[in-house]
């Protein structure tokens, strides 16, 4: 997965009153697969890549993102800071919802509250917030408990209505409302006409999970789909018929982590050990011969387009002789056995890994499964060694920090199954978005990547780009986060 950032189906109801939805054709529809299976109908519930590119078409923000995670306007058109601990939004007029509803400020505050207390994996990111007020009709107030850099926190909390019955108890102000929904066969979208942004080209699209990605390449190539996110990088050589591959550089920085329980039977609390992991695998063979060079080599859990990542970070070495010295100062020369777990999607890389670690006397039992159950193993504290990935899809270094590396509080690391805990770590991840200057936070920042690649308690592995397959008959411009936005996707001009 990413995301846990990170980083990718929700409902509705069928149509306004008694409305009927035009048929669609052949050229008015899209077919589109996914790695991995949705995880939930709810929009704000699961801080998840492959639920958030469904979502992302049905849903929308009061702020977005634009294709390079740049701010710009949602359902909100404008926003200020009228007092250092007051946010206020000035709504788009003419929104509905699915159902017909008006969007109002009364709705956002509903929606804000409800997500704030239930405890999702996006209600910390309201957690600074004290109280939401309307103002008017279209201007609502976010009242922080102190000075507090909101917006950026904005972009993946979706303003929803929830309904008590019907098929899909979410109804979101998005392009596309979800007619279907079967998780682990199809997600069904069409367009809705009420839209206040505009017609797409097409006015259907189904989501298809196909967690095998040569089965997804050979749908494509057999007519059978129209669009396949995260194809292998073996398949994007060469030319191929009546398919293009685009391609951007990665987002997503995938990482080994680790439970550092401090006992005597866990030799990955040993800061040592840790080391001689980051020093014995040759990052850069991994990229040129399992990711065919579609790929690159990061210094820190966070991509160099994210906000607060470090330059002046080095890229890491490889050093059999200096790893082999440091299992020996850690008493750990002959080595020891783990397993490590990972999703059935990265094989050839967790293969990689193990004959590395094999140099150093780590002998690896690999453990293959999906994608759910890697994260499953985690945060119940059973998975020693895990490779996982984060996406940072929000453009900020401290979503990462926060989210994976905070102390566990309830508030903060979520995501932090290794249980490590740094207070200096954690002061950072508390306050950075305090700070007001852009200048200021991004040194809070910096400070939190040093921190990371000196303990070490995740080892970050690789960064593979973000490659799509689709038919030569259609285009779209990759969007850093890794969505696809349907409403993007057109036909070639002839």
């Amino acid at each position: 997965m990413f995301r846990k950032h990170t980083v990718f189906p929700v409902l509705f109801l069928f149509w306004l009153l008694g409305c009927e939805q035009p048929k669609t054709t052949k050229d008015d529809s899209l077919t589109v697969l996914l790695w991995g299976a949705p995880l939930t109908q709810n929009p704000n519930q699961d801080y998840d890549s492959v639920t958030d590119s469904v979502l992302f078409n049905a849903f929308e923000p009061l702020i977005s993102l634009d294709k390079d995670l740049h701010l710009q306007p949602g359902l909100a058109v404008s926003w200020e800071n009228p007092q250092p601990d007051v946010w206020r939004f000035h709504l788009r007029k003419g929104v509905r919802f699915h159902d017909g509803t008006p969007l109002t400020a009364e709705i956002v505050r509903q929606a804000f509250t409800h997500i704030k207390n239930a405890g999702y994996e996006t209600s910390s990111f309201l957690g600074p917030v004290k109280e939401f007020v309307p103002v008017d009709n279209l201007t609502i107030d976010l009242v922080t408990e102190a000075p507090y850099v909101l917006p950026i926190k904005l972009p993946f909390l979706y303003v929803f209505l929830k309904k008590e019955t019907g098929p899909f108890p979410f109804v979101g102000t998005g392009p596309y409302r979800v007619t279907s929904w079967e998780p682990e066969k199809h997600v069904e979208l069409e367009f809705y006409q009420s839209y206040w942004g505009g017609t797409p080209e097409f006015k259907s699209v189904e989501f298809i999970p196909v967690p095998d990605a040569r089965k997804r390449w050979q749908m494509l190539t057999a007519g059978q789909a129209d669009i396949i996110y995260s194809i292998a990088s073996y398949m994007a050589k060469g030319p191929i018929e009546r398919v293009e591959v685009f391609r951007r550089n990665g987002l997503a920085v995938y990482y080994l982590g680790f439970h550092l329980r401090k006992d005597a039977t866990n030799p990955f609390q040993d800061l040592r050990v840790r080391k001689a992991i980051a020093l014995a695998i040759n990052k850069p063979e991994l990229v040129l011969k399992v990711l065919q060079g579609y790929g690159s080599v990061p210094t820190q859990p966070v991509a160099p387009l994210v906000f607060g990542y470090n330059p002046a970070i080095a890229a890491p070495q490889y050093d059999i002789r200096a790893a082999q010295k440091l299992m020996e100062e850690a008493n750990y020369a002959n080595g020891f056995d783990s397993r490590f777990d990972f999703s059935e999607s990265r094989v050839r890389e967790a293969l990689f890994v193990k004959n590395q670690l094999g140099q150093i006397q780590i002998r690896l039992e690999l453990n293959s499964m999906p994608r759910s159950s890697v994260y499953e193993l985690a945060e119940q504290g059973k998975s020693d060694l895990f490779l996982v990935g984060f996406d940072c899809s929000s453009g900020d270094a401290g979503e990462f920090y926060e989210f994976n590396l905070h102390t566990p509080d309830g508030n903060y690391g979520m995501g932090n199954y290794g249980g490590y805990s740094n207070p200096e770590l954690d002061k950072i991840c508390e306050h950075h978005n305090q700070v007001l200057s852009d200048r200021e936070r991004k040194k809070m920042l910096h400070r939190a990547a040093e921190i990371v690649m000196q303990d070490l308690p995740v080892i970050p592995v690789f960064m593979e780009d973000d490659l799509y397959a689709l038919k030569d008959s259609l285009i779209f411009e990759p969007r850093a986060e890794g969505q696809i936005r349907i409403f993007d996707v057109k036909h070639k001009q002839d």
